[in-house]
């Protein structure tokens, strides 16, 4: 059969100019605990949709113990789409320690949907709850978990602990259908990611622009609690597997397209298989994200033109045309915009070019994600939440919440952020200031009030409690800050009841709008946490050259790291540093199996696979015949402060992809030992002994010697200076005397 025209190729090939599409390397694709997406239905306008706890990210049962204990779960589904036959399914198990039982509530989006007393020893539930069709705007849908016993107290008594407990399966979820014309927007189609995906890269060896666009990419989907698997295009040639194909009639007794169907263990992967399953099935071939380059484009030319070659009617020839522009493989969609979703159905890709990676994980952050309301964008910039000119950040800027509370005798109020939400821009909270008003109760005496950092108490006292505003200031220490933080606010009221028959009320509380957290300019200390508010900011990140090679296993180094030391996949510059020459700092930096000029390391990994740990005097740990082991150290090289890595060797298998690692975070100390499965010990090496570089540059001592280091030498040339001019007007005195 003769090929399509020059100009048809050029029309339609070029849309791939741009299209950032790959194929997972290796023989086999490595899949998800749960799928993201079920099977496609039997209807040809409406599809199945399936979304699990455990594909949001909760590998492990929660289970739930006290009485009357709430836990809420948000299970994402698509944004201003119409869901039909929606079933919510709940899979639990309970153990019931009392006479009286236990009762299971459950609430969908505020309503509830179920209720039911549970006795005996234990059980299963097993449970399928149709909820009416809607059109969710809020990108979830709300699932409500309320465990209760069944108790009579009166209102003074203590209540005992409760020994019924509810253990929630992750495969709980919701189940839907969707119009198959539906058209999903970014926002949504990040929220579906699935926990355990697969990141895809082009080939296993990388040019340096989409190496430093995988590692950003990455590291923003692991602190989205993406946990994906990097992997890489697999060769021509190579056997895959591939799960049974839709096929249209039109291709009945297609060659390729025959090769697709039944369930066969492997294909072999020509150009004409990849283009077809581009076209049929472009998840299976593409992964859940894929990062675009130059290399890619190359091989969908080729392999959309293989497909096609094989053609034979015009009936398959319309038929290609209409699957390009359904998948929206088209020119114009993939040159605009550079993040974007390609193909249909359950077999959606997040597609992002390299020259956006940079803006990712603040473009689909909190403060900016609901803005993608569109399945493609071309984004030139995107920031987290900035800082006033004065350095101060509202509270109300961190989703915390500002209305009364109604206290009876305990409550706590809290917001939490993740370091990386705000653009401290090299600064970091040294100051909390809360307004606060409470009401007096009827006890009359005054409430506690009590403040802490990631549980670090901060300062406590008493309230006023007159229903006016009372300011409280407290310092953050800088070993209280970390890459998640969660401030705390607790108030205790005595208990007002009078005997056990009397009801407590709840007397108002509010922390005022007007709170904010004062920064100050970091100041870089010898500890993980300590370096951590500037890594977030701006550091080199510093590997071998000849990673580009076999790209994916250091990859998921890479990502780990980052997303573990608070490594910014924003504001950090990738530097190559040649083999066997040493890297000389020239300010903050992260170096992964790269020799750092005037670093001796603490901790060394050799290549026979032993471990050494050197102490103050002696080797605190000496032992061989390990692997899979790598050190970080905090070091310092001339002025500059950084990461030290350093791993046992591994045999890179490129081809083959990698398995889950479990991430894990530099949260203390200044030395840890890592494994695959996370950090498994860590060393504190600094003096407790002697302060800080925070605390010297905030000493007296400190500031008189800065003065001292100006003030002395600027003073002493004024009075030589006074004395020149004494020295003048009583020589020119005694002139004129003379005269």
């Amino acid at each position: 059969m003769r090929c399509f025209s020059s100009r048809w190729l050029a029309s339609r090939l070029v849309l791939v100019c741009a299209l950032p599409l790959v194929v997972l390397g290796g023989v086999s694709r490595a899949q998800p605990a749960e799928p993201a997406f079920a099977p496609v239905s039997n209807q040809s306008s409406l599809q199945q949709l399936t979304q699990t706890l455990g594909n949001t990210g909760l590998r492990e049962p929660v289970v739930l113990t006290e009485t009357g204990e709430t836990r809420v779960f948000y299970l994402p589904v698509p944004r201003n789409t119409t869901l039909s036959e929606q079933v919510v399914f709940f899979h639990a198990r309970y153990l019931v320690g009392e006479e009286s039982g236990a009762r299971l509530q459950l609430m969908v989006n505020g309503l509830p949907v179920f209720t039911r007393v549970y006795a005996g020893d234990s059980g299963t539930i097993d449970l399928k709850l149709p909820i009416s069709n809607s059109e969710s705007r809020r990108g979830f849908v709300e699932l409500q978990v309320n465990w209760l016993s069944n108790r009579t107290l009166r209102t003074c008594e203590i209540e005992p602990a409760s020994t019924n407990s509810l253990i929630i399966e992750p495969t709980t979820g919701i189940e839907y259908r969707v119009p198959e014309s539906s058209v999903l927007d970014l926002a949504s189609a990040w929220q579906l990611l699935p926990a355990d995906g697969v990141l895809a890269v082009s080939d296993a060896t990388l040019s340096q622009a989409a190496f430093d666009a995988a590692w950003r990419v990455g590291t923003a989907l692991e602190l989205a609690g993406k946990q994906l698997n990097i992997q890489s295009l697999a060769a021509e040639g190579s056997r895959i597997e591939v799960s049974p194909v839709q096929i249209p009639d039109v291709l009945r007794g297609h060659i390729v397209a025959e090769r697709l169907t039944g369930q066969p263990e492997s294909v072999v992967l020509d150009d004409a298989v990849f283009g077809g399953l581009l076209l049929l099935d472009p998840k299976s071939v593409l992964g859940d994200v894929v990062i675009a380059d130059d290399a890619l484009t190359t091989r969908l030319e080729r392999t959309l033109a293989a497909f096609r070659s094989t053609l034979e009617t015009p009936a398959q020839i319309a038929w290609f045309n209409d699957a390009i522009s359904k998948t929206f493989l088209d020119s114009t969609f993939v040159a605009d915009h550079n993040v974007m979703i390609l193909g249909r159905g359950s077999s959606r890709v997040v597609v992002i070019k390299a020259s956006a990676a940079e803006n990712v994980a603040a473009l689909f952050g909190l403060q900016w994600r609901n803005i993608l309301n569109a399945p493609a964008v071309d984004v030139s910039a995107a920031k987290a939440k900035p800082l006033s000119p004065s350095g101060v950040l509202r509270l109300d800027n961190l989703g915390a919440s500002t209305r009364s509370m109604d206290v009876v005798n305990h409550a706590v109020w809290q917001t939490d952020f993740t370091f990386r939400s705000v653009d401290f821009n090299g600064r970091v909270p040294n100051e909390l200031v809360l307004d606060v008003a409470a009401s007096p109760d009827t006890s009359g005496a005054r409430p506690v009030l009590s403040v802490s950092w990631n549980d670090i108490l901060l300062t406590a006292t008493q309230l006023q409690a007159d229903g006016e505003a009372e300011r409280i200031s407290a310092r953050i220490p800088p070993y209280a800050i970390g890459q998640s933080n969660r401030l705390k606010v607790m108030l205790q009221r005595l208990p007002s009841a009078n005997g056990c028959t009397e009801p407590q009320v709840g007397f108002p509380f509010a922390v005022m709008p007007t709170s904010y957290v004062r920064t100050d300019k970091a100041t870089p200390e010898p500890t993980f946490n300590g370096l951590m508010p500037m890594l977030a900011n701006k550091a080199n990140l510093v590997l071998p050259a000849d990673w580009l090679a076999h790209a994916p296993a250091h990859l998921s180094d890479v990502v780990r790291l980052a997303s573990a030391s608070g490594l910014s996949p924003q504001g950090a510059q990738l530097v190559l540093q040649a083999p066997d020459t040493e890297y000389e700092p020239n300010g903050l930096f992260v170096a992964m199996g790269v020799p750092v000029k005037s670093v001796s390391p603490t901790v060394s990994v050799n290549d026979d696979g032993r471990l050494v740990i050197n102490g103050y005097e002696s080797e605190q740990l000496n032992i061989g015949g390990l692997s899979d082991v790598s050190s970080i150290e905090v070091v310092h090289s001339g002025e500059y402060f950084g990461l030290y890595w350093n791993a046992l060797p591994k045999v890179d298998k490129p081809d083959s992809g990698l398995k889950l690692v479990t991430p894990y975070e530099l949260d203390r100390g200044d030395i840890a030992v890592v494994t695959s499965s996370g950090l498994v010990s860590w060393i504190d090496s600094t003096n407790p002994a002697g302060p800080t570089l925070t605390e010297r540059a905030q000493s007296v001592f400190y500031e008189w010697r800065r003065f001292f280091s100006w003030g002395v030498p600027t003073i002493l040339g004024l009075l030589f200076l006074v004395l020149l001019l004494v020295a003048l007007a009583y020589r020119s005195g005694r002139r004129n005397g003379t005269k």
